[in-house]
């Protein structure tokens, strides 16, 4: 596991472990979703975005068989859950855990083939560096899936529609296309998924 180099109070400490277990309850049937939605190979390259406790990664561990899982979180809880119930998968090589943020990847251009972020992505401030981060980690035609709490996006953008304009924009200016929003099946229907992906090199050569 990455030294840590950031903090994150809130999920860390007696809190961050009732707060885990109550998002392993929670956000089970999302991270569920979202992996179903990203749809992985098993030599697919996955970057979770907030992984929590470690449920989603514990489930794509399973599908990603020959490929490579990066799990980051800024919650020293978190990830120390997240490498206990994914012991096995980082033991053969398949997973890792970064005990941060985004800006504390290794420097990988292009290394990625999907993203998931589930009731993450509200929390990636400021978005615009993190933004820059996912348009040079993710390779064209690389997928991004997104899954947030409707209350998340009004708590921390106003509205639904601002977090979305908001996460487009940013994305579009960074080489990302194909935007989806819709209700997810999670939380019933009030989780709401947002996906997109990397332009290939054509596409963006064409828009220049």
């Amino acid at each position: 596991m990455k030294k840590r180099t950031g903090t994150n109070r809130l999920f860390d400490g007696p809190i961050g472990r009732l707060a885990a277990i109550d998002m392993a309850r929670r956000n089970r049937a999302a991270e569920y979703e979202a992996i179903e939605i990203l749809d992985p190979t098993t030599l697919s390259k996955v970057l979770v975005v907030g992984c929590g406790p470690g449920i989603g990664v514990e489930a794509l561990a399973t599908r990603v068989l020959f490929g490579h899982v990066v799990a980051v979180d800024p919650s020293a809880v978190m990830c120390a859950m997240t490498s206990k119930r994914c012991a096995s998968a980082i033991d053969a090589g398949h997973t890792t855990v970064v005990c941060g943020t985004v800006y504390d990847l290794p420097a990988q251009h292009e290394f990625f083939d999907g993203l998931i972020a589930v009731n993450a992505l509200q929390l990636c401030n400021p978005f615009p560096e993190t933004a820059d981060v996912l348009g040079r980690a993710l390779r064209p035609g690389g997928k991004v899936v997104a899954m947030t709490h409707d209350w998340a996006m009004r708590k921390h953008f106003g509205s639904v529609e601002n977090a979305i304009a908001t996460w487009t924009e940013m994305l579009e200016q960074r080489g990302f296309g194909d935007f989806q929003t819709y209700p997810g099946q999670a939380e019933n229907g009030r989780s709401i998924v947002f996906r997109c992906s990397r332009q290939k090199r054509s596409a963006q050569i064409g828009r220049r």
